[in-house]
């Protein structure tokens, strides 16, 4: 029964104690903005441990999406006026967090209803403001690529205003995913997830695994740029340069030539994104400038 401790453990810290949350609302947060974003990456943990989560989709894919957001805001503070923090910590925890409901992972509806359920009382946990938890869920659950591209072209939801916060944020959360999506790296652990361990060495399945993602990279990838899918102009440019590392990186991908994994990093566009020395740095300088 040892297997069925992560998910007891999130029970009893995000639903037992907010199970009458409606009756009897809980406090504002009590902890810093960093301990909130540390937390909202705890959950983000548990929860891939709790459903074997490889690297494409985990705390190391959540790293690498804040990475890229806090690249945007570098940028975009140098052209705009400071946003205001309660805004940016909302984008963050949706960064993180924006994989957790994704149905690849989950055996039934049952399993993404409980986890949603998790997911809403641990936002009520870091989020003090009962409308942020509520949009920032319906964020997440709508900002995935086969959401927004769809036959008719690009469509984003009804319900996202034109201008302001929520504006911002929305496509905050999705341009971060989507510049993440470069790391060809992710897209080699995605598809070995399907396969057995014993047959990793096996040249066959190296031949299949590199056809599937070449497949993928000029069918999806490559078009993120005409697709018009990076509003932000300070995301657009950093697309660009990353479109432009990545098609000279895809290059180097041969179904017939196997590649050992430790030198899977050549693939990557960030290698191993640190919180304590890459992330919490720019998130504190990142607070400090905001309103």
């Amino acid at each position: 029964m040892r297997f069925l401790y992560p998910l007891y453990h999130l029970y009893h810290r995000y639903f037992r104690n907010h199970r009458n949350y409606n009756d009897d609302p809980p406090p504002p947060p009590s902890i810093s903005p960093l301990e909130a974003l540390q937390s909202s990456l705890n959950f983000v943990h548990e929860w891939s441990i709790f459903f074997n989560v490889d690297e494409s989709h985990n705390t190391e894919h959540s790293k690498e999406a804040l990475f890229w957001f806090l690249e945007i805001m570098k940028q975009q503070h140098l052209s705009t006026d400071p946003f205001d923090s309660t805004t940016l910590l909302i984008a963050m925890h949706g960064i993180i967090l924006h994989d957790v409901l994704d149905k690849k992972y989950m055996k039934d509806n049952s399993q993404l209803q409980s986890y949603s359920i998790l997911l809403e009382n641990h936002l009520r946990s870091v989020l003090p403001v009962e409308e942020d938890v509520t949009l920032l869920m319906r964020v997440m659950d709508s900002i995935s690529y086969s959401k927004t591209v769809t036959e008719d072209g690009v469509q984003f939801p009804e319900w996202i205003p034109e201008t302001g916060k929520w504006w911002d944020i929305y496509h905050w959360v999705r341009e971060s995913d989507l510049l993440a999506s470069y790391n060809l790296t992710r897209m080699i652990h995605f598809r070995f997830r399907e396969i057995p361990v014993d047959q990793y060495e096996d040249p066959d399945t190296w031949s299949v695994v590199v056809t599937d993602v070449l497949a993928l990279y000029h069918k999806r990838i490559a078009t993120l740029l005409e697709k018009g899918l990076f509003l932000h102009p300070e995301a657009l440019e950093i697309a660009k340069h990353l479109h432009y590392i990545s098609s000279l990186k895809i290059q180097q991908l041969s179904p017939s030539v196997i590649v050992p994994e430790p030198e899977w990093t050549f693939f990557t566009m960030v290698h191993k994104v640190s919180w304590s020395s890459m992330l919490e740095p720019s998130i504190i300088r990142l607070l400090q400038t905001s309103k």
